[in-house]
C-alpha cells in the first residue's frame, strides 16, 4: 500500500499510499470510534464537496494535493471529505498520508479556502451535542461578545467557538427572552451586549428579566432606560436604512451596553448622545 515512506521525527511518518474504498471506509470508521465521547469531533460532511471530489476522481482529473493526516490516537484529523469521496466514487486514489500528527494540530490544518468556521469548531468541541443550526446561532453572538469583551476583532475562530460553548446556555436563554424586534430577528450585537452585561455584573437572572422587558416593554417605570435604548436602536436603524446603509454592530452594541449599565446600576442613560455621534460611521 505504501509506495514510499519517510520518517520526519520519532513520531511522524509520511508515505504515498494507494487508498482503496475499503481502506477509506476503515479509516473513517476507526476515526468515529476513536472520537466517540471525545471533546473533539469531525465537522459534518459537506456532501456537495464529497460529490465534487468524487466526480474528479471518476473523471481522472484528481491530483495528489493536501495530505491525509492521522493523529497519534489513530483518528483522521484532515481529509475526511477526500476519504468519503473515494468511498462514494468507488475509485482507488493515491494520497500522501501523514501519520503520528499531534491531536492539538486539529484546528490548524485547513487551508484558507476550506478553513473551518466558528460553527464547525462549536460542533466539534461540543462532541456533536450541538447541531449545526444551534452552532450558527451561537457563533453569531459569540464573536461580538468576545470583540466587546476584548476590544479587538483579531480573534482566533477556535477561541470564539470555545467562548460560545462555555456560555451557550446564557446565549440561548437571552436569545429566547429577547425574541424578534419588530418582527425581525434581533441583531446579534444586541444579544451579545445582554450576555456580556450578565457576565460583567454576575446578574444572569436580572439580565434575562431585562431581555423580557426589552421585548415586551412591561414595567415601564423600572425599564425606562431599556425602553429609551430600544427606541434609539429603532431610530438609528431607520435612519441608516433611509440612507441605504445599515447601522454598525459596534454602534448597536454600545447603545445596548449603556442602556443595560443604566438599568443594572439603577440610573438613567447618560452618554447616549455620545453614542449617537458615532452614527456618522455607519455603513
Amino acid at each position: 500500500m505504501a509506495e514510499a515512506a519517510k520518517k520526519l521525527s520519532p513520531d511522524v511518518v509520511v508515505s504515498l499510499m494507494l487508498i482503496t474504498p475499503r481502506i477509506a471506509k476503515e479509516l473513517l470508521e476507526r476515526t468515529k470510534c476513536v472520537l466517540e465521547g471525545s471533546p473533539i469531533t469531525q465537522r459534518p460532511l459537506n456532501m456537495s464537496k464529497v460529490k465534487k471530489y468524487s466526480r474528479d476522481m471518476v473523471d481522472k482529473v484528481w491530483y495528489i494535493g493536501d495530505s491525509i493526516c492521522i493523529a497519534v490516537n489513530k483518528a483522521v484529523i484532515q481529509g475526511q471529505h477526500r476519504l468519503a469521496a473515494i468511498i462514494h466514487s468507488g475509485v482507488s486514489v493515491q494520497m500522501v498520508v501523514v501519520e503520528g500528527v499531534a491531536v492539538e494540530a486539529f484546528s490548524k490544518f485547513d487551508p484558507p479556502e476550506v478553513q473551518r468556521t466558528i460553527s464547525d469548531f462549536l460542533v466539534m468541541i461540543s462532541g456533536s451535542k450541538i447541531n449545526t443550526y444551534v452552532a450558527n446561532r451561537l457563533a453569531a453572538v459569540a464573536r461580538p461578545m468576545l470583540v466587546g469583551a476584548k476590544g479587538t476583532k483579531k480573534l482566533e475562530r477556535m477561541d470564539v467557538a470555545t467562548h460560545g460553548y462555555e456560555h451557550h446556555d446564557l446565549i440561548l436563554d437571552v436569545e429566547r427572552a429577547l425574541g424578534p424586534m419588530d418582527g425581525l430577528k434581533m441583531p446579534s450585537s444586541i444579544t451579545a451586549a445582554f450576555c456580556n452585561a450578565a457576565l460583567a455584573y454576575d446578574a444572569r437572572d436580572r439580565v434575562v428579566d431585562l431581555a423580557n422587558v426589552w421585548r415586551s416593554e412591561r414595567f415601564k417605570k423600572t425599564s425606562e432606560s431599556v425602553r429609551m435604548a430600544k427606541s434609539e436602536v429603532r431610530r438609528v436603524t431607520a435612519l441608516a436604512m433611509a440612507k441605504g446603509k445599515r447601522p454598525t454592530s459596534r454602534l448597536l452594541y454600545r447603545l445596548c451596553c449603556h442602556a443595560l449599565k443604566a438599568a443594572l446600576e439603577g440610573r438613567q442613560i447618560e452618554a447616549m448622545v455620545e453614542d449617537l455621534d458615532g452614527f456618522q460611521g455607519v455603513g
